[in-house]
């Protein structure tokens, strides 16, 4: 009699879950620190999107690199072996990226994702008391937060 083998519990689902909240997060940094629009004109350096976004080499690297891992920026093929060398790769827009990160585009959602920290997140984090209390930490359906949050949300839409 064959016994059925019971598939492997791993945490990887659960960690993924826990890690959820950064892609919004990063793409919203790079949103704010013009990541996308300096690249709509064509591939660029590390060096070149800093010096026309004025944000530093070291958290673009970093910002940049999570988005190629997100599969929003391309990193041409033959970056590794330039960068042993001491030379740098170029990065490029995905065809998402471009469609619906520069911010000058029709359908952009560059604005969403700017407004994600500044707007969205703060009331999620009181998500725990919303619970407990059973009432919404801001109800925007009133007069009070709503017609703010939804101005914010409109221009950063429609820009």
């Amino acid at each position: 009699m064959r016994r059925k083998s019971k598939k492997q519990v791993t945490p990887e689902r659960l960690t993924q879950f826990g890690f959820a909240y950064a892609p919004p997060l990063i793409i919203g940094a790079a949103v704010e620190n013009k990541v996308f629009d300096a690249l709509a004109a064509g591939a660029r350096t590390l060096e070149q999107v800093s010096n026309e976004t004025g944000a530093s080499t070291r958290g673009l690297r970093a910002v940049m690199n999570a988005l190629v891992g997100l599969g929003l920026l391309k990193k041409d093929r033959s970056a590794a072996g330039r960068v042993r060398r001491g030379e740098q790769g170029k990065y490029s827009l995905t065809p998402e990226s471009e469609a619906f990160l520069v911010s000058n585009r029709p359908g952009t959602l560059a604005g969403f994702f700017g407004m994600v920290r500044t707007h969205i997140l703060p009331d999620w984090l009181r998500l725990t008391d919303t619970v407990r209390a059973g009432q919404p930490a801001v109800a925007l359906n009133q007069e009070t937060r709503g017609p703010e949050f939804f101005a914010v949300l409109v221009e950063k839409l429609s820009r």
